[in-house]
């Protein structure tokens, strides 16, 4: 005969009873039976009724009316006896209970909130997914509770001071380079995904390689600065409809490398060279190695429907090597009202030290209206 399931084992069982001496007001049972009805109680010979009868709680078996003396004369038969569950103790099953090519990984839903500390610890067991908010620059410690496959998370936000790094402890691995560091603007949110590969090291699998860093809305603004760029091999600024309050301004760019304490503006730190062609045709090349700004765009119009639009790139903004940037700007001129395009190859070279803040000015006046957008690129 066929069976879905399991194959019944024709074996006959033995119930497992108990015997007790009637006279008494209880009797202690070996199993606890759940219900009166998953037990069969006689009495002499004679059999009693669930509920009516006796009642069971646990262990416990209690006689309606104290059934009479006798020597073994209470007879109770388990007629569903509760299978005992074992549980492993903690660290106790090895591989070779495990079917090969199985992978194991920490829960990817817990989430636990990290206690920021001088050297801040990670126990992944409390959750693959950690959120830790930084009062300051960290060391962080080798996580504990990790498994071989598993995938974790770490959900990093500066706080309202910004500026926070990273030491990583060596467990954490970045294939392409060393580990970058999160954003460091004020409140920014960073987000690393690591992958175990042997319940030790942790290797960085993914975080966004372009990440919007901060935003700037001019209004009347004399500046708009950038600063505590850390951690990103590349930085791109994104302007749209800079305006200037006075016609024929056109927009200057300086750097820092003490996070805007100060703006490099020796006479000749900054290089220039580029081409630009008009609407009419007109084009014209701008070279200066010289100088103690980038001046990036012509004279632009004031009028609010126009402006100047484009991008600037900082490539290795954070290197100790002359820090090379290339721009591409689009610019309707006050004095011929043409559109004018530029594209620009500039260099730093007062210095080889590492930057970290950008400003946006312009030759007169303030900003009137437009944004500017700063993303770090991940090399």
């Amino acid at each position: 005969m066929s069976y879905i399931g399991n194959t019944p084992n024709p074996a006959y069982q033995n119930f497992a009873r108990d015997r007790f001496n009637g006279g008494a007001a209880t009797h202690t049972l070996s199993y606890a039976p759940g219900t009166p009805d998953a037990i069969a109680v006689f009495v002499s010979g004679v059999y009693q009724d669930p509920t009516n009868d006796y009642t069971v709680s646990g262990t416990t078996l209690t006689p309606s009316t104290v059934w009479p003396s006798g020597t073994n004369n209470v007879v109770v038969i388990y007629l569903a006896q509760p299978a005992t569950v074992v549980v492993p103790a903690d660290g106790s099953i090895t591989s070779a209970k495990l079917v090969s090519g199985i992978t194991l990984t920490n829960s990817g839903n817990t989430i636990q909130t990290l206690t920021d500390a001088t050297t801040t610890s990670w126990n992944a067991t409390s959750g693959a997914i950690a959120l830790w908010t930084m009062a300051g620059s960290r060391t962080l410690a080798a996580p504990t509770g990790l498994v071989t496959g598993g995938r974790y998370v770490l959900i990093i936000t500066q706080d309202a001071t910004g500026g926070r790094q990273i030491t990583w402890n060596s467990v954490f691995k970045n294939s392409a380079s060393s580990m970058p560091q999160p954003n460091t603007q004020a409140n920014a949110v960073t987000a690393f995904t690591f992958t175990s590969p042997d319940g030790t090291n942790l290797r960085l699998e993914s975080n966004e390689a372009k990440v919007l860093l901060a935003t700037a809305t001019a209004s009347s603004s004399a500046t708009l600065d950038f600063i505590n760029l850390i951690g990103f091999s590349h930085y791109v600024f994104e302007f749209s409809n800079i305006v200037p309050a006075t016609d024929a301004a056109g927009i200057w760019v300086r750097v820092s490398s003490d996070n805007g304490a100060t703006w490099l503006s020796g006479g000749t730190d900054y290089a220039i060279a580029g081409f630009n062609v008009d609407t009419s045709g007109a084009s014209g090349v701008t070279a200066n190695n010289g100088t103690s700004l980038w001046g990036i765009s012509p004279g632009i119009s004031n009028a609010s429907s126009v402006g100047a639009s484009g991008t600037v790139k900082f490539l290795d903004f954070n290197g100790s090597r002359f820090k090379h940037v290339e721009a591409h700007v689009s610019t309707y001129q006050a004095v011929t009202g043409y559109v004018v395009w530029s594209g620009l190859s500039m260099l730093y070279h007062g210095s080889t030290t590492a930057l970290n803040g950008v400003r946006f000015l312009l030759s007169s006046g303030n900003i009137s209206t437009g944004i500017i957008k700063c993303y770090g690129i991940r090399g």
